[in-house]
C-alpha cells in the first residue's frame, strides 16, 4: 500500500505530467493486481497447496511476447494458452502455419479483453471497451513485435522494450 499512496503523492505533486501519470497508473496496477492474486497464493501455501507464482519480474521483460506470456499473471496467461490459443492451433491441422498461429494470438488477447470487460460489468455494472481495446492492441503490436524480429533477424527483441511502456 505504500507504493500506491507514494505514486497518489507524486501525481498531486505533478498533476499535468503525463509521463509520471502513466508510470504511476502502472505501478499502481501491478501493485493492485499482485496483491490481489498474491493473498491468496499465500493462503493456498500455508494450507500445503503450491500454487504458480503470478508475476516473475514483469518489468524485466525483454518482449511483449515475454511479458504476456512467461511473466505478467501466469496463471491467466497459462488458462488461456489452454483454453484458446492450443485449441485454436490444433484445431486447424496447421500446427506450422505462422498466420494462424497469429490469429490465434491475437483471438487469446481479444479473448482476454472480453474476461476483463466482463469483470469490470459484474463489478460496475457498466462497460467501457477500455480494456477490449487495451488487449486488442497489445495484441496487435505483440504480433507487429514478432513479425519485425522475424523479418530483421539482427533486430532484438529487447529493442521493442519501449513499446511496452
Amino acid at each position: 500500500m505504500a507504493g500506491v499512496y507514494v505514486c497518489v503523492m507524486v501525481l498531486v505533486a505533478f498533476p499535468e505530467n503525463k509521463i509520471i501519470e502513466s508510470v504511476c497508473y502502472m505501478l499502481v496496477t501491478y501493485l493492485a493486481a499482485s496483491s490481489m492474486m498474491d493473498l491468496p497464493g499465500a493462503i493456498a501455501k500455508l494450507m500445503g497447496i503450491q500454487l504458480l507464482v503470478h508475476f516473475r519480474n514483469p518489468f524485466a521483460s525483454a518482449s511483449m511476447e515475454e511479458f504476456w506470456s512467461k511473466r505478467w499473471n501466469r496463471m491467466a496467461s497459462s488458462t488461456l494458452r489452454d483454453a484458446v490459443y492450443w485449441p485454436m492451433v490444433n484445431l486447424s491441422g496447421l500446427q506450422k502455419n505462422t498466420p494462424f498461429r497469429m490469429l490465434a494470438a491475437l483471438t487469446t488477447f481479444v479473448v482476454s479483453g472480453i474476461m476483463h470487460e466482463m469483470i469490470l460489468y459484474m463489478m460496475t455494472g457498466q462497460v467501457t471497451l477500455r480494456w477490449f481495446w487495451f488487449f486488442t492492441l497489445h495484441g496487435l503490436a505483440t504480433l507487429v513485435e514478432s513479425v519485425a524480429v522475424q523479418l530483421m533477424p539482427g533486430l532484438k527483441p529487447h529493442c521493442t522494450r519501449l513499446a511496452l511502456w
